[in-house]
């Protein structure tokens, strides 16, 4: 043992490794190398040059492990694991009434993780980063419209429009209408997000579609990083 490290391996070959362990052992389930670092500070492994680490298996054990989270970083680059954030919603049955904007409040949960993290079509950020979100309207014009009119299906962050799309319709038309959204948006912890219709046709808009899974009334979204 010295000052530079209790085992100095060197390769100066130009093929082959400087170090090759074989555990063979029929029924073996020990590792084949066992590094023990208790009374360090440091690392329990470094490495450096070359093109990296090469392994056909990764298994982090520190922190709570479950299906479907995520590595991350954290400011100083060490890995953690980062919580599955996602949630669906659909079958929303607002009525969508003129000159205002309404908040889409769907009726049914498909999942969410965590969960309560979406209430009557509104998700509160749980954690910090970039999400991905998904959503549509489908509503009925009853009565044939007077002159053109826009219908605008907005993505709110705490309140304030953060994307939107519209559609114009011409004058006279009654029938269905199905609006489609996405977007990336960075947000922080307790930011919430959420779908509002908004018209001026003076006539209230019925949403379309109906029962759980609905296809024409959803809202998804997830964490992406």
């Amino acid at each position: 043992s010295n000052g530079s490290g209790a085992m100095n391996i060197s390769q100066t070959a130009a093929t082959g490794p400087a170090l090759n362990i074989t555990s063979s052992g029929a029924g073996n389930t020990a590792p084949a190398v066992n590094v023990n670092t208790s009374s360090s500070t440091g690392f329990s492994g470094k490495f450096t040059g070359g093109t990296g680490l090469s392994t056909d298996k990764f298994q982090m054990t520190n922190g709570a492990v479950g299906g479907g989270v995520m590595i991350s970083t954290n400011a100083a680059g060490d890995a953690q694991w980062a919580p599955a954030v996602n949630f669906a919603v659909n079958a929303g049955s607002t009525s969508a009434g003129s000159g205002s904007s309404t908040i889409i409040a769907f009726t049914n949960l498909a999942y969410a993780n965590p969960a309560g993290t979406i209430t009557a079509g509104t998700f509160t950020v749980p954690t910090n980063g970039m999400y991905h979100f998904d959503g549509a309207v489908a509503v009925n014009i009853g009565t044939p419209l007077t002159g053109a009119q826009d219908l605008t299906l907005q993505i709110m962050v705490n309140g304030g429009t953060y994307r939107e799309t519209t559609v114009r319709l011409p004058n006279g038309y009654a029938g269905p209408v199905q609006l489609d959204i996405s977007v990336d948006a960075i947000l922080a912890t307790g930011q919430t997000v959420r779908l509002q219709l908004g018209h001026n046709t003076g006539q209230a808009l019925g949403m379309i579609g109906g029962g759980p899974g609905a296809a024409e009334n959803y809202f998804n979204g997830h964490l992406v990083r």
